[in-house]
């Protein structure tokens, strides 16, 4: 397994310049308990998907330190159910102490799991947040049964995924956002053809939302937005010449603070 760098890591050298670090023999395990703080994440990838319908899937899981708990689930219809509910602190307490205890914060640089995987095998990325540390991880087929050989770490990180499976909260509803959340990659117009759209909102530059390295994301307001077809989805646009795959959907709660993963998905 690969760990995912960037914000994670960064997060655990702030910390630790900072002095925030506990020895773990002194201090129980703490998050915080800020309704913009991300606790724990989990984020299913499907591989063979075009890299802007990998970066469109939502987190099946957000856990904030509020105890907001938001949820993502297939709709059936190529999009997503999303929920919003609450964990009692005791609860998000619990969740955090068990992830701990199973090593996460220790999970660092492993192998890729040595057992023969499907090809087909879905692409994991975890996340954890305390005030002991941060860290975040990728690996591949945790939704089936670990096969024969796999790592001891595998199969802790799996333990670790049957358990945000289960975790829910109370008087879950169906979560509304006025915001959006807008993905932009640069498309090779050889792959498009002439089946594009002209994009008609001049106040957002795809190509900044993109950035230099051809794929961005960017959190809109509803008004900003309002040319898009409601819902969610993708298609391709122009704009001063250039193509564009344009992806959006709801933004979830603080999804400006979300960690950063790596995209596309290692096949």
């Amino acid at each position: 397994m690969i760990r995912t760098l960037g914000f994670a890591s960064i997060v655990i050298c702030v910390a630790a310049a900072a002095g925030c670090l506990f020895d773990e023999d002194t201090a129980p395990i703490d998050y915080l308990r800020i309704d913009g703080a991300i606790i724990v994440q989990a984020l299913d990838i499907d591989p063979s998907l075009p890299e802007i319908e990998q970066r469109l899937t939502p987190p099946w899981l957000t856990l904030y330190g509020d105890g907001t708990l938001i949820r993502a689930e297939p709709d059936g219809n190529g999009g997503h159910r999303i929920t919003r509910a609450r964990v009692p602190e005791a609860d998000v307490r619990e969740l955090v102490e068990d992830l701990a205890d199973e090593g996460f914060l220790d999970f660092y640089v492993f192998e890729e799991p040595g057992w023969d995987g499907p090809e087909d095998a879905t692409v994991t990325y975890l996340y954890l947040n305390t005030k002991q540390g941060t860290n975040s991880v990728r690996a591949l087929g945790l939704d089936r049964p670990p096969g024969e050989g796999a790592s001891d770490e595998h199969e802790r990180l799996a333990e670790i995924y049957q358990r945000l499976r289960v975790t829910t909260g109370a008087d879950a509803r169906p979560y509304t956002s006025d915001r959006v959340a807008l993905f932009v990659q640069v498309a090779d117009p050889a792959d498009v053809g002439d089946d594009y759209y002209a994009w008609r909102i001049p106040e957002i530059d795809l190509a900044e939302v993109a950035g230099e390295t051809g794929a961005g994301s960017a959190i809109l307001s509803a008004t900003q937005t309002k040319l898009l077809a409601p819902g969610a989805g993708w298609r391709p646009f122009v704009q001063d010449e250039t193509v564009f795959l344009v992806g959006f959907r709801p933004a979830l709660p603080f999804e400006e603070r979300f960690p950063e993963f790596d995209f596309p998905a290692p096949p």
